[in-house]
């Protein structure tokens, strides 16, 4: 669930991909044309309207918190020697498994070259609910306001395969809204590789090409990632902020409760402390 060194190797096959998706009825994307909701923004220039929807999971629509899964399991100094450890490296394994790594073969090696930190990363599997236990609920909200709208909505997640199937249990509410969720744990290959776009590309070819979609993740790297690749896209930062900048692009949301636009397109705070609706664009 952390962007870092490429992991690639070959795609699953289109037929696994398929039988993975989600069914949903179809939906119609929403039309690009009709800027009504957007009418107060006046005419400053406005981001290219867009049909679909592509979300990141971890740090967008759910809180990724390591340190949780293991304080009570091992404590404060044992989960902190944990995650701080430059010769373990806790990341770059969880980033091995987000690329298709089993994590038994994980912590055999931990065990191995570094026993003393083998309990809590055991602790981290088997305590990993709490470590995705809080949704981002202004996140869900706007994946909810989408999808009651017809808007077709995907998800590309860096995601262990095994431990995608404890998110699928306690977040399945809305992550059952997703037409389809790509997981780079079931691929093989991690955000932002290059390889992981062409899996989406195949993925949402049905309804139109990358250049139809707007991609949001908190990674500045999966951004550029995949704007390389044709897509606009979003660095999440916080839900209103997220609101905003999907409104801008004509997709049909209620405006953030913490921001009003003024008419000269720029989302101005409760403050006064005026910035561009699309910064993080």
């Amino acid at each position: 669930m952390m962007s870092g060194p490429n992991l690639t190797s070959g795609l699953t096959s289109s037929a696994g991909r398929r039988a993975r998706a989600i069914d949903l009825d179809d939906l119609d994307g929403p039309d690009a044309g009709d800027l009504a909701s957007l009418a107060d923004l006046g005419d400053a220039p406005q981001p290219s309207p867009v049909d679909m929807v592509v979300f990141d999971i971890g740090n967008v629509l759910v809180r990724w918190q390591p340190r949780a899964a293991l304080l009570d399991a091992v404590g404060e100094d044992a989960a902190t020697a944990l995650l701080t450890d430059p010769e373990l490296d806790f990341f770059a394994h969880n980033l091995a498994a987000d690329g298709g790594r089993a994590w038994r073969e994980i912590i055999a090696e931990i065990d191995e070259r570094h026993p003393h930190h083998t309990a809590a990363a055991q602790a981290y599997i088997d305590n990993f609910h709490l470590a995705i236990a809080d949704p981002i609920a202004g996140s869900v909200a706007i994946v909810r306001e989408l999808a009651e709208a017809g808007v077709p909505l995907f998800a590309l997640t860096n995601f262990s395969a095994e431990l995608f199937e404890v998110a699928r249990s306690l977040h399945g509410d809305v992550l059952d809204l997703f037409e389809e969720i790509i997981v780079s744990g079931e691929e093989g290959v991690t955000k932002p590789d290059p390889e992981i776009w062409e899996i989406l590309e195949e993925v949402t070819r049905h309804r139109g090409g990358l250049s139809d979609a707007v991609f949001i993740d908190d990674s500045a790297a999966n951004v550029m990632g995949a704007e390389q690749a044709g897509l606009d896209a979003i660095l999440f930062t916080d839900p209103d902020t997220l609101r905003d900048d999907l409104r801008l692009r004509g997709l049909p949301l209620e405006p953030s409760a913490g921001s009003r636009q003024t008419s000269a397109g720029v989302s101005e705070t409760p403050d006064g402390t005026a910035r561009a609706g699309a910064a993080h664009h």
